[in-house]
């Protein structure tokens, strides 16, 4: 796991650009993926926990009850997890500072929710970690650029992330 953060390291940028982004307009961003959060972390709850919520059914409105395999319900529970949590580890952003407890807490919540997605998928986390490795190797080599960044070679990339899934895996689709 050590190594992956350091992996991770090499391909990440060390610019930072805040004179192309106004503060408001970030803000105005963050504020509207925590108010989107918030309405998914209600539909995972009342999806997965039997929380009821305040959302009018609406007559001949296709709801969510049809028959999943507990395979998409692994997959669409780790979906929402992550986002929701990721709206969680925003919110240390949009309340103006950093609080190292709360961050770890949230990172920990999303490693728990892709724990979820890769058994569901079949995968180990390491298995996730050195494919993620290998893709940004491709896109970077040995450190990361901006024009790099900008000019991806996505055929490439996609070689390398299918090549690391078992070719027998199934298609997961939600919708009838």
């Amino acid at each position: 796991m050590k190594d992956y953060i350091e992996q991770a390291a090499v391909t990440c940028s060390d610019e930072y650009h805040g004179e192309l982004v106004p503060m408001r307009v970030m803000n105005g961003a963050i504020k509207e993926f925590i108010d989107i959060g918030h309405k998914l972390d209600t539909i995972k709850k009342s999806l997965f926990y039997g929380k009821p919520n305040a959302f009018a059914r609406i007559a001949k409105e296709p709801d969510c009850s049809q028959a999943q395999s507990k395979q998409t319900q692994d997959v669409i529970h780790g979906m929402l997890g992550c986002a929701t949590e990721s709206v969680e580890l925003l919110e240390n952003l949009a309340r103006g500072g950093f609080d190292p407890v709360n961050i770890k807490e949230e990172c920990g919540d999303i490693l728990w929710y892709i724990a979820i997605l890769a058994r569901a998928c079949n995968f180990t986390i390491e298995e996730c970690m050195e494919v993620n490795i290998a893709k940004l190797r491709s896109r970077y080599g040995e450190k990361f650029t901006a024009y790099d960044a900008l000019n991806r070679n996505l055929d490439a990339e996609r070689t390398i992330l299918e090549t690391s899934i078992d070719p027998n895996a199934t298609i997961i689709n939600p919708r009838p």
